[in-house]
């Protein structure tokens, strides 16, 4: 009954109270990765406390899960484990993201039971082109590390997720055979979301040869080695967008965003996508403060209910081509609010 009536509201511009949230975990980060928005920005020391994710997570009575996503390297807040053991007292689950340097067998034999799934950063198989991306990681160490938590915590998923690029496409067969060594559960392939125009000119649209044959291929593979592959289409694709109805993104500050595309801290506004840039409108994204107003009255209050009846009125599942996508995203009218929804790169399939 109840999962009839929430496929009901996502026909809707209201939405029941969400069952998971996305949270903002930190600022900190031990690596300079090549690929990252905070080569551009300039971070603060800030980390989400224990008592402000308890009153953060007390608006949420249905809540089930939460997603550690942000800026950061979650492991680097000092206070993970105690949140982490709040969250599993109070029945919740937990996914995080690393890039594994910090996940030694001392913290893996901490981590309470709620924790489902940890995704790790592997740019490439590469022990030289991964340390290229991310620099101050060491291949031997995460990789040592992964198969640490595969040997305590069996229960624990392990997901690699790897950012597409020009330099490490043609490594995606090699890391499946990586993923399958080092017992993951899948891989998880996503678009390089581009800050910056140089940042830009990594991305898979400025490969000039077929890679689709490349990609069967590492399906295949996978297929055989029986790790789950997931890789975004080459061409850019529409897809639904229910985070609006089903998970909001809070910043460290409580900043409620509908996602975490929409989330452009520090300062880091513009975009970039085949040669074109285009400033994202991060003020008309912010739509309330969870430690200043009633969660419940923000999430179904006149911002979400005039996004969410932007993205039904846009929702299509169209497919177009990189140079197509470009001439839109040049001529988009992003002023009226939540306008800019309608060239998503996430939900174009472009980026992330």
């Amino acid at each position: 009954m109840r999962k009839s009536v929430e496929r009901l509201l996502e026909h809707t511009n209201y939405a029941l109270s969400p069952r998971a949230v996305h949270i903002d975990f930190t600022w900190n980060c031990n690596l300079k990765c090549t690929i990252c928005a905070r080569k551009n920005a300039v971070m603060e020391n800030r980390n989400l406390t224990l008592e402000q994710f308890k009153q953060l997570t007390a608006h949420f009575p249905r809540l089930r899960r939460i997603n550690i996503v942000g800026w950061g390297e979650p492991l680097m807040n000092p206070e993970f484990l105690d949140i982490m053991s709040f969250a599993a007292a109070k029945g919740v689950s937990a996914v995080f993201t690393t890039n594994g340097m910090l996940l030694s067998e001392d913290m893996i034999t901490k981590l309470p039971r709620n924790i489902s799934s940890v995704f790790f950063s592997i740019d490439s198989p590469k022990p030289d082109i991964y340390q290229q991306l991310r620099p101050g990681a060491r291949f031997e160490k995460v990789k040592a590390h992964i198969l640490k938590l595969r040997s305590l915590r069996p229960d624990i998923n392990a997901v690699i997720q790897m950012v597409l690029l020009k330099e490490n496409v043609r490594d995606v067969g090699r890391l499946v055979a990586f993923a399958s060594e080092v017992g993951a559960h899948s891989i998880h392939l996503i678009n390089l979301a581009a800050f910056t125009q140089e940042d830009d000119k990594r991305h898979l649209h400025f490969i000039e040869d077929d890679i689709s044959g490349l990609l069967k291929s590492a399906h295949e593979e996978a297929a055989r080695q029986k790790v789950k592959l997931y890789s975004p289409p080459l061409k850019p694709q529409s897809r639904p967008c229910k985070l609006p109805w089903t998970e909001p993104y809070i910043t460290l500050d409580g900043v409620i965003y509908p996602c975490g595309f929409s989330y452009r801290g520090f300062g880091v506004v513009g975009e970039w996508y085949a040669g074109i840039p285009l400033e994202f409108p991060v003020g008309q994204f912010q739509l309330g403060n969870i430690y200043q107003d009633s969660f419940d009255k923000i999430w179904n209050g006149k911002g979400f209910r005039l996004l969410r009846s932007t993205l039904r009125s846009c929702s299509t599942d169209a497919e177009t081509s990189v140079k197509d996508m470009a001439e839109m995203r040049k001529n988009a009218d992003i002023l009226p609010r939540f306008s800019y929804c309608r060239i998503c790169l996430w939900r174009w399939n472009c980026a992330c």
